[in-house]
């Protein structure tokens, strides 16, 4: 369970961790809210350096906010627009290490300098 489980001062040891906890996190059947909502936690709790983790939902043609860690987010997203979208409309995971150069970058929060979307 994951408040019994402490983290580690060596990132590779958070991985692994995280790694062989996920599948708590997704338990089938159970509320997506719930399971997306304790996952964006688990995350957050588990990776460093980042400001934001969590889940957009795909509702009427557009990404619209679901549950998340860090800083207020776009509550809406065009799939036609930014590295959400892209990822969205490619199928396709995006890392982009300087959004300062990706065309179309929607900058909801000015401290992300990269985006990584599964």
């Amino acid at each position: 369970m994951f408040m019994n489980i402490e983290k580690s001062t060596n990132k590779r040891d958070n991985y692994e961790i995280l790694l062989s906890n996920l599948d708590y996190y997704i338990i089938k059947g159970d509320n997506l809210v719930t399971n997306l909502s304790n996952l964006s936690s688990f995350l957050d709790y588990f990776l460093d350096d980042i400001n934001w983790v969590g889940f957009y939902l795909i509702k009427n043609n557009e990404l619209v906010v679901g549950p998340f860690q860090g800083k207020v987010a776009c509550s809406r997203i065009p799939l036609s627009k930014g590295v959400c979208g892209k990822a969205v409309t490619t199928k396709a995971i995006q890392n982009i290490p300087d959004v300062t150069i990706f065309a179309g970058h929607i900058a909801c929060d000015s401290a992300s300098r990269s985006e990584l979307v599964v």
